[in-house]
């Protein structure tokens, strides 16, 4: 956004004065994690609106994007990055926020049941008809690591509670970035939330090991994965890039390729190897550590770390 672009040039110069104006009710209205909000710039000032809670926010220096803090609290922050940002609510970092997210969608097994967070509403819906409501999405209460929703449903309260903690969809093993439980009197629904794809998206990864051979630390083969659909990276020796497709229970790279610079004998054998490899994937998966794991019918093919991962 053309205000975006100002407003980091003057935080970028240090200078004292008021950013320059913007333009009145710029807006934008992405998600963090589950959780929509509507963040709306008039020049160095913004009004940040969570459920039904709003604040007003004042531009504040950072090394990159534009940055505001909220009057009422500062340890409410949001961090405006142009396609999306980082929410912090009440000193509680939520996940990061995408302007062209989905909606939030949950779901169980064993009773089959699905949630919808959707257009400022909650949706729930059993397989076996034994509950659904349609509701206005409350403001949720705020927890270490979790969001906590309750309604009404009828004569019952109904409690969702949804957690940034790693999820394994009990059917096909698809991971999913949060943990969602749904109380209803004494009904208690399982589950998982959130977008796979999220999981993989917006990191660089380093590539640590191939088909069980460790490569070396230095080896410079890295790993990402695009919102519009592309992959690519390093082998270490040449650029490769690919599409990468997820679906409900498999992972895929399709057509594969790279460029063709030559490297000594060692690189090009580590990348044949990689490229060989990553052809095979079709699921991913986390190790203990948190390390992607990227699975061909066998096993690991593919594993590799995080930025800042030892």
């Amino acid at each position: 956004m053309k205000w975006l672009g100002l407003a980091m040039a003057w935080v970028l110069a240090g200078c004292a004065a008021s950013a320059p104006p913007a333009p009145v009710g710029e807006t934008i209205r992405p998600r963090c994690g589950e959780l929509p909000i509507v963040f709306t710039a008039t020049g160095d000032t913004a009004r940040l609106a969570i459920g039904e809670r709003s604040y007003t926010m004042r531009l504040t220096p950072a090394a990159s994007g534009a940055r505001f803090v909220a009057n009422e609290d500062p340890t409410t922050v949001f961090w405006n990055k142009g396609d999306g940002g980082l929410l912090e609510w009440h000193g509680q970092r939520l996940p990061a926020c995408r302007t062209e997210a989905a909606p939030f969608r949950a779901g169980g097994n064993e009773p089959s049941w699905s949630l919808r967070f959707e257009d400022g509403r909650m949706r729930f819906d059993t397989l076996d008809e034994s509950w659904r409501f349609d509701l206005p999405l409350p403001t949720p209460a705020v927890l270490p690591g979790e969001r906590r929703y309750t309604v009404t449903a009828g004569r019952q309260t109904a409690t969702v509670e949804v957690a940034d903690r790693l999820c394994r969809d009990n059917m096909s093993g698809m991971p999913h970035p949060q943990s969602v439980t749904v109380t209803i009197g004494e009904r208690r629904y399982a589950g998982c939330g959130g977008a796979p794809a999220d999981l993989l998206r917006g990191r660089d990864w380093r590539i640590v090991r191939v088909d069980g051979r460790d490569l070396a630390a230095d080896a410079g083969a890295t790993l990402a994965f695009g919102a519009d659909g592309r992959a690519g990276g390093e082998t270490g020796c040449n650029r490769f890039f690919a599409t990468w497709r997820l679906t409900g229970e498999s992972l895929a790279f399709v057509g594969l390729g790279s460029t063709r610079k030559a490297c000594a004998a060692p690189l090009m054998e580590q990348e044949q190897r990689l490229l060989a490899a990553l052809d095979r994937v079709r699921a991913f998966d986390f190790g203990p550590d948190g390390s992607l794991r990227l699975l061909d019918g066998k096993g690991v093919a593919v594993e590799a770390q995080a930025p800042g991962a030892q």
